[in-house]
């Protein structure tokens, strides 16, 4: 298991607290003391959260709630990231619903500089193999190690594949923007990719053999999907993310090569 540290570039100037969204004084102390409040924690796992629904509304939604409530006492400014594939019938996505319905409520009764972020596919270094499966780390590492690439369904769901360092810059370009934003923000591409050829091109740029392997869609999940991001929803920020899929996954899977125990 790849085990992440605050070990890299820039953590000097972290100043790490740890802690749980419940507990409702520790973040209304902790949001008192900075300018700006990014908000990514969360319960994840769309059929993992399955077999943790009261913990999955507990995190994400009550959670999500301290912290609103912080901002609005100490009138901060917020951002929210939120996730694609929210209409899924699963306790993560749904919960997720909740939250970005609740932030726009609290930025437009209570006049509060709360934006909303959804990430859609996001991918890129540091990202965990597991406990929850992502399908870029879980490609990734067993295409390095030549064996099966298991795909859940027939593999012609389609995604919104968005680097990381994209991610960062919408989020970071949202900061920066003074005026208020009463819509969701939708940091993705508005490029539709299939499974399948996400499979076959980790394949092909990590000079692999391993082979495509088909299993039943698991819990929670839709069997024909389709997530895509409204790029037209960035217009207020000016920032449309430009790393193509090619190069975001060359940066990965030479990032798990070096980082991971292969």
């Amino acid at each position: 298991m790849l085990k992440f540290t605050l070990n890299y570039d820039g953590w000097g100037k972290v100043k790490y607290i740890q802690g749980n969204v419940l507990d409702k004084e520790l973040i209304s102390n902790t949001i008192a003391k900075f300018d700006y409040i990014f908000h990514l924690a969360a319960l994840l796992g769309t059929s993992e959260t399955l077999e943790n629904i009261y913990s999955a509304v507990e995190s994400n939604i009550i959670g999500t709630l301290n912290i609103l409530e912080a901002i609005k006492t100490h009138k901060k400014r917020g951002l929210i990231i939120t996730i694609g594939g929210i209409d899924w019938l699963n306790p993560y996505a749904i919960t997720k619903l909740a939250v970005e319905k609740f932030s726009l409520m609290y930025a437009i009764e209570y006049d509060l500089d709360i934006k909303v972020v959804r990430g859609l596919n996001t991918y890129g270094p540091r990202q965990k193999y597991e406990p929850v499966r992502k399908a870029v780390p879980f490609f990734t590492i067993n295409a390095l190690k030549n064996k099966p690439l298991e795909i859940y369904g027939n593999g012609r769901q389609t995604l919104d594949l968005v680097y990381v360092g994209d991610l960062v810059q919408v989020m970071l370009k949202t900061m920066e923007f003074k005026g208020k934003i009463y819509h969701i923000i939708e940091a993705g591409t508005g490029v539709k990719t299939t499974v399948n050829k996400l499979a076959k091109m980790i394949i092909q740029l990590s000079h692999s053999r391993s082979r495509l392997t088909y299993s039943p869609m698991r819990r929670g999940e839709p069997d024909h999907s389709t997530t895509i991001g409204d790029i037209n929803t960035l217009k207020e920020i000016e920032y449309i993310p430009s790393t193509s899929l090619k190069n975001g996954l060359q940066k990965t899977i030479e990032w798990y090569q070096k980082h991971y125990p292969l």
